[in-house]
């Protein structure tokens, strides 16, 4: 019992004894205890004991040598050093300075090797890391985009003073620790969203960043970057009254058992990345969220259910704003449509692609190459880096969508509406206060 299972193996959940007496890692430590006590001898099982070195004659042994039972490798005394940081390419110059940041990135996986790298080059600034628990992917990522090392161990990112700002895209599970370990060195900090997938982790950032208030705090919310959100808040800021917002996403059907549906590891799609359009909405609005109240599919539905969840998000405007993320569309559907309902016009983006106003004389229609917004949202990031100033996105906000995520989830499973008091965003007062209804 416990073979092949990830619950079991990955995340180190133990079977109940009562019900599961024997298990692979206690079957193991049965034998090893029985060993250790001597009733158990595994002497007259071990034929020979070969060199490693020589291998291959063992090998050749067990197979061909009846008399050969079991053969045991010595190894020499010595232990290879373990080498965390491997040069990629030439030496970095700068020391973080005005002119070009330097940066470490960790986490080497497909978003970063396909999105974000790009994005830092194209944005000038020097890679001096790619840090990678695997160290190849780190290694042939920190080659592919001229960073100076790959490294094994983001210590080493952290460690470095030439390094002015870290980039952290690893699994969402470990975004809030590492955020915090980063500012806490003194670093400038991007970190892919989510900031954090539970309330601990939140805590643990806002502590963080109330004691380095100096440094940037950036979450990888790049759709309010995108072109077309950028044209809609400017035909918005002339607007009234307040908005009616619709977002749908056909987010597209991931396993049960992937990491990102895994509570630990991934803390589930709504809060890992159902933030980035609470984010949008709350932008687009210009305004904090008040309340939020949500629903998902119900518990007859197949496991998960919180990638298939509707949430309605009350700004303090009076706005409303409604994020229809669904798990069950065809690919052949586009996968994101945002709706404005402003004063008897209307503005839709589909897909990135296209803006189209309706009723609106003075909106453009724009029909573009699909951009999310990452180059711009790298490109604020580094900018910021450079030339200081106030934060790209106040950690008010970063916080209250982090929030506003958690709460939708909550909302759906406990059928509540929560609710939001705001008075004092500012990271180094009491975080806002939740209640339910």
């Amino acid at each position: 019992p416990g073979r092949y299972d990830p619950s079991y193996e990955t995340h180190g959940r133990d079977y109940p004894r009562p019900y599961v007496r024997w298990t692979v890692a206690r079957n193991f430590e049965a034998v090893l205890d029985a060993i250790a006590g001597g009733q158990l001898s595994v002497e007259p099982l071990i034929s020979r004991t070969v060199p490693h070195a020589s291998a291959a004659e063992a090998y050749q042994a067990v197979l061909n040598d009846p008399g050969t039972l079991g053969a045991v490798f010595s190894y020499p005394e010595q232990t290879a050093p373990v080498q965390r940081v491997v040069r990629a390419s030439r030496n970095i110059l700068t020391n973080g300075g005005k002119a070009r940041p330097v940066v470490g990135v960790i986490g080497a996986g497909n978003f970063t090797r396909l999105v974000l790298l790009p994005a830092i080059r194209k944005a000038g600034a020097e890679i001096a890391y790619v840090a990678s628990a695997g160290g190849v992917t780190g290694l042939h990522s920190a080659r592919k985009f001229e960073a100076e090392s790959a490294a094994s161990d983001p210590r080493a990112v952290l460690a470095d003073p030439r390094v002015s700002a870290v980039f952290i895209a690893t699994r969402h599970g470990a975004h809030a620790a590492m955020a915090a370990e980063a500012l806490e060195a003194g670093k400038h900090v991007f970190v892919e969203k989510p900031l954090a997938i539970d309330e601990e982790g939140l805590e643990r950032v806002r502590a963080a960043y109330a004691a380095r208030p100096d440094r940037q705090l950036m979450v990888g919310f790049n759709r309010r970057f995108a072109p077309h959100t950028v044209e809609v808040k400017r035909l918005l800021a002339s607007r009234s009254h307040p908005l009616a917002i619709q977002i749908t996403v056909n987010a597209g059907a991931i396993p049960p058992e992937h990491w990102t549906q895994d509570a630990e590891a991934g803390g589930g799609r709504m809060i890992g990345e159902g933030c980035h359009f609470i984010d949008l909405a709350m932008h687009l609005v210009g305004g904090p969220i008040t309340s939020v109240q949500a629903a998902m599919f119900g518990p007859a539905a197949p496991r998960p259910r919180d990638d298939k969840m509707s949430v309605i998000l009350t700004l303090a405007d009076g706005s409303l704003a409604s994020l229809h993320y669904w798990a069950n569309g065809p690919k052949s559907y586009p996968k994101e449509r945002v709706e404005i309902f402003s004063e008897g016009r209307v503005l839709v983006i589909d897909n990135w692609r296209r803006l189209v106003a309706y009723d609106w004389p003075a909106a453009p229609r724009m029909s573009i190459r699909q951009d999310k917004g990452h180059n711009g949202e790298v490109s604020a990031f580094i900018e910021a880096v450079r030339a200081g100033g106030p934060p790209v996105i106040p950690f008010d906000e970063l916080e209250l969508v982090t929030r506003a995520s958690f709460a939708a989830v909550r909302s759906a499973r406990e059928g509540v509406s929560v609710s939001f008091r705001t008075e004092a965003p500012a990271p180094e007062r009491p975080a806002p206060e939740l209640s339910a209804t």
